[in-house]
């Protein structure tokens, strides 16, 4: 396979099980802290109000599904490609952050929050391409 080819194909499969893991880890977290019944996530003020006074409990969910998405997709992308784990496990990690930026500066989040949450990208996507295995099975 061209290794170009199998360097944007890790990049993007690691994408793809980041994302995965972050809508699961969040999904989790509505279940275990649900958010006020009678707010709409499609009223952006009323939104926008939520996230400044959420539960630290809540928030932790954010923070953990951003470093485990990371992980997990750093991880994928270095089982993809191993000749090139650092690079596709970082490229991963570091996309994630521009994602987590962004959602971070639509839906403003508390501080601490945001912090928290964008440190842990590129540590937790290079920790997963460290310990992908590198030989099948």
């Amino acid at each position: 396979m061209n290794p170009s080819l199998k360097i944007f194909l890790a990049i993007i499969g690691g994408l793809v099980t980041g994302v995965a893991f972050i809508m699961l880890i969040q999904k989790l977290g509505h279940a275990v802290v649900p958010p006020p019944s009678d707010l709409d996530f499609n009223d952006k003020e009323a939104l926008h109000a939520f996230m400044k006074n959420a539960p630290a409990s809540a928030m932790l969910f954010v923070i953990a599904s951003y470093a485990i998405g990371s992980f997990f997709g750093g991880i994928a992308a270095a089982m993809i490609c191993p000749e090139k784990r650092e690079r596709v496990g970082l490229s991963v990690g570091a996309i994630l952050l521009l994602a987590g930026l962004v959602n971070f500066i639509m839906i403003p989040h508390q501080l601490w929050v945001a912090i928290v949450g964008l440190l842990g990208f590129i540590p937790a996507a290079w920790l997963g391409q460290k310990i992908a295995p590198t030989e099948p099975g």
